[in-house]
């Protein structure tokens, strides 16, 4: 028996089909072993300056043909983004006074817990306390944001605490940086979390909020 014309043509084909599908399933395990490929990271500000740079060095390190792209974004962008299948992977924050559960399709895996923190001059009186209550501070000016998340955790200590001090308003948003150069020229006292004290920390003393069941909830959620 001999093939047709038509059969030896096939054949032909059939090898290249066969070869092109032994390179794509080597390909696709490539993928899914996380060897090659590309991951899209979004992450918080200060997430973006403090821990996606060491992240992306050690995939470098790890992983020399797996590419991390990184976006900047808030946690109610990341979960659509996530959702819609734009982003892989992400670092959001949650404050434990104000629950946002993720959506179903998200999951969410805690990193860690970062209690709120009382930022001070270095030289302040205080600075020498391991720790501090809010009544302490009754008679300091308090930095607050304008708006945003970080307000509303200046109002929920402040009004836990039965206190009307001064404000001295600064920043916008989730977390206002710009509210720790006042505490180091003295201008007042703010709250804050340590991952987010990233402006002259060598100036400014931080001291955990005694007695208050506030914290930041670290957590990197995937699909």
């Amino acid at each position: 028996m001999a093939p047709t014309e038509a059969g030896r043509l096939l054949v032909e084909h059939v090898e290249v089909i066969l070869d092109r599908l032994a390179l794509a399933e080597e390909q696709l395990a490539e993928l899914a072993g996380l060897r090659r490929g590309r991951v899209r990271l979004g992450s918080f500000f200060t997430a973006f300056a403090l821990l996606t740079p060491p992240v992306a060095a050690l995939a470098e390190a790890r992983m020399p043909d797996l590419a991390v792209e990184h976006e900047l974004v808030d946690r109610r962008t990341a979960f659509r983004r996530l959702a819609a299948g734009a982003l892989d992977v992400a670092i959001v924050f949650e404050h434990g006074f104000e629950p946002d559960p993720a959506p179903p399709e998200v999951e969410l895996v805690p990193l860690f817990t970062d209690p709120a923190r009382v930022l001070l001059p270095a030289r302040h009186p205080l600075a020498a306390r391991p720790e501090l209550a809010a009544a302490d501070l009754a008679g300091e000016t308090w930095i607050r944001a304008h708006d945003g998340s970080a307000a509303r955790l200046v109002d929920h200590v402040l009004e836990a605490a039965g206190l009307r001090p001064p404000l001295l308003l600064a920043g916008h948003g989730d977390e206002p940086v710009e509210g720790q150069v006042y505490v180091v020229a003295g201008d007042g006292v703010a709250l804050a979390y340590a991952l987010d004290v990233i402006i002259n920390p060598a100036e400014i003393a931080i001291r955990p909020l005694a007695l208050l069941e506030v914290m930041w909830e670290l957590a990197p959620p995937g699909p």
